[in-house]
């Protein structure tokens, strides 16, 4: 009896708990098919155009404080699925034009808050009217963004010449660059022979040669000053690397033909560059290879900032494992040491000084001049250094000043054979600069540069040497009436105290 009356006892509990669960299962689906009808969607549809009515594709529209947004097809028509309801702001944005905001009213009919403006052909909505099945577009709406070209700086071309950047805009070619470049071996200058107008010359001879001038003609500037010996010495037959440092560099601009009146003379180019600003963070970099070491790191001090580097080359090693068609009876060796000061004030300015020294030997045998079927030593060791120092600040939003100052010597002693062959040179410059820019469509530069240069140099019994005072002041303006025309007129008078003459050149892009 007593497993019979639990048989029953449980039947009695199994049937309540399954009617319980068949109760609570209905109930969920009543829930779930109502859900639908209580979160109604609404939908804006329209059309982005441009003042003048072209369309723009691909413009992004969201509502504010809200995670609903769409992406404009490329006619400029969207449409946007939401469930919030009420007075709204549309989020309209695309590249060049200004971001815009519309209050927009979702209700039985979403359409713009006011008066509502329609494609034509279309009946404008009707706020309070209910469309015939819930969810349905409404008619669509039209909305104009104005063009912001403040937003994407323009790409300027000039004819004959090539800016990556100045000291005005933001970097665009960076080193690794240059570095990257498979022809340029690392060296920045190096790279820059693969531009259009620059004639390679197979490595065996050192400088910059453009539109078939003389290295010589080829004028290379940093940080506003000119850089008297920008290659180290060389040896003939044998092409030499520049002394700058790639990650130094922050800008670069190239001209192949007409410069700047910030340059004078009788030139066929001009590499003007820009060293880089503060780092961003300490840093300590050190390397090795099969021709040398190098150690190199930045100290951010607050505004300031330290940066130091030194290296060590010895090609011996190298040159034993890769042949090469010239014998070096001594192998080539260098040693550079180089520091930079960079400070920023509190008024907005930058000062910057750099001191690069660079000790270098290389011997080779040449064909003996006098006898082609012998060969002759010739052997150089080059002293170099180098300081520059520069400062720009605003005086205020449309005035700022820049002032640069430089010295440079260089020696080489030169054993050829065996008569003594020495030279020297250095270099003394100052340049100011005044620029004026009250709008992005005008901007005038003013100001003057001063250099000081010498050069001797004894062959044998020989003895050479002159001394030049050159004097300069330039005046160049630019002015953009309208996004796609501009004229840049220009100015400079000089004066060369070896010739005792002065001259005046206009200019004119």
């Amino acid at each position: 009896m007593r497993p019979a009356i639990f048989l029953r006892f449980w039947f009695v509990i199994q049937t309540i708990l399954i009617i319980g669960i068949k109760s609570a299962s209905a109930q969920g689906e009543t829930r779930t098919s109502q859900s639908p009808r209580a979160a109604q969607t609404d939908t804006l549809t329209g059309k982005i155009l441009t003042d003048r009515g072209t369309p723009i594709p691909y413009a992004s529209v969201s509502l504010k404080n809200s995670t609903d947004a769409t992406t404009a097809d490329s006619s400029g028509a969207f449409t946007l699925t939401t469930n919030t309801r009420g007075s709204q702001t549309l989020l309209i944005s695309a590249i060049g034009f200004k971001e815009t905001e519309v209050p927009v009213t979702i209700g039985s009919s979403p359409s713009l808050s006011g008066s509502t403006p329609s494609l034509p052909g279309s009946t404008p909505s009707a706020p309070g009217r209910t469309p015939s099945l819930p969810g349905a577009p409404a008619n669509p709406i039209v909305i104009k963004l104005k063009p912001a070209a403040s937003h994407l700086n323009p790409v300027v071309i000039t004819a004959g010449t090539m800016e990556a950047t100045d000291d005005r805009v933001l970097t665009i070619v960076k080193p690794v660059d240059v570095m990257s470049n498979a022809s340029s071996t690392g060296d920045l200058v190096g790279a820059f022979q693969n531009f259009p107008g620059v004639q390679r010359n197979g490595g065996d001879q050192t400088g910059l040669f453009v539109r078939g001038g003389d290295a010589s003609e080829t004028m290379m500037i940093l940080d506003g000053t000119t850089v008297q010996n920008p290659f180290y010495s060389s040896v003939p037959g044998v092409g030499q690397r520049s002394r700058f440092n790639s990650f130094q560099i922050k800008g670069m601009s190239f001209s192949t033909g007409g410069y700047s009146a910030r340059y004078g003379q009788a030139l066929s180019s001009v590499l003007d560059l820009q060293s880089t600003d503060l780092p961003e963070k300490s840093t300590l970099s050190i390397g090795a290879n099969i021709a040398g070491l190098m150690v190199a790191g930045g100290q951010r001090i607050g505004n300031n900032a330290l940066e130091y580097s030194g290296s060590y080359s010895n090609f011996g090693p190298y040159y034993d494992l890769a042949k090469t068609n010239f014998h070096f009876y001594e192998k080539p060796r260098a040693t550079d040491l180089s520091t930079r000061w960079i400070a920023r004030t509190h008024a907005g300015g930058l000062f910057k000084l750099a001191v690069h020294y660079n000790h270098s030997t290389s011997g080779t045998d040449v064909i003996d001049p006098d006898d082609p079927d012998t060969t002759i030593a010739f052997g150089v060791h080059n002293d170099n250094l180098a300081v520059n120092t520069s400062f720009k600040t605003p005086f205020s939003n449309s005035l700022k000043l820049f002032t640069a100052a430089g010295f440079s010597t260089n020696k080489d002693d030169i054993g050829w054979g065996d008569t003594v062959f020495n030279r020297n040179d250095n270099r003394l410059q100052a340049r100011t600069e005044l620029t004026w820019h009250p709008g992005a469509s005008l901007r005038v530069t003013a100001g003057g540069e001063v250099q000081h240069y010498r050069y001797a140099q004894q062959y044998d019994t020989a003895n050479n040497k002159f001394t030049e005072t050159l004097s300069a002041g330039y005046i160049e303006g630019e002015y953009r009436p309208i996004s796609w025309f501009a004229i840049k007129p220009g100015f400079r008078t000089e004066y060369s105290a070896i010739l005792q003459k002065g001259n005046a050149v206009p200019r004119f892009a």
